[in-house]
């Protein structure tokens, strides 16, 4: 029965950091978007319109996978999953705009 949990636990942990890397790429090509838009106009910036590429978000999403499997910076990942739930238990949604909250460290 413990053998069971443990690789529940595990499991869990796991898809939770290649969930965080997916949403780290998807944060990041948000912002890329928004900066193509307010610059498309203007002369001095030759900007290249952003593409999405799904390769790179599960790229991602396995390099978020290698955190949290990794024991020692697991350990360090596990204070922004405890800022990460209190954001969303007290539904403090201008906090997920920030880049600090998807961030891994």
């Amino acid at each position: 029965m413990a053998k069971k949990t443990g690789i529940f636990i595990l499991s869990s942990w796991v898809s939770l950091g290649f969930y965080r890397g997916t949403k780290h790429y998807d944060h990041d090509y948000k912002k890329e978007c928004i900066r193509y838009e307010e610059r498309k106009n203007n002369k001095y910036y030759t900007l290249n319109k952003p593409q999405y590429f799904y390769t790179h978000c599960v790229g991602y999403g396995l390099f978020g996978i290698l955190l949290y499997v990794n024991p020692i910076t697991a350990v360090i990942t596990i204070p922004k999953e405890i800022y990460r739930l209190e954001v969303n238990i007290r539904g403090l949604n201008e906090e997920k705009e920030k880049d600090k909250y998807y961030e891994f460290f």
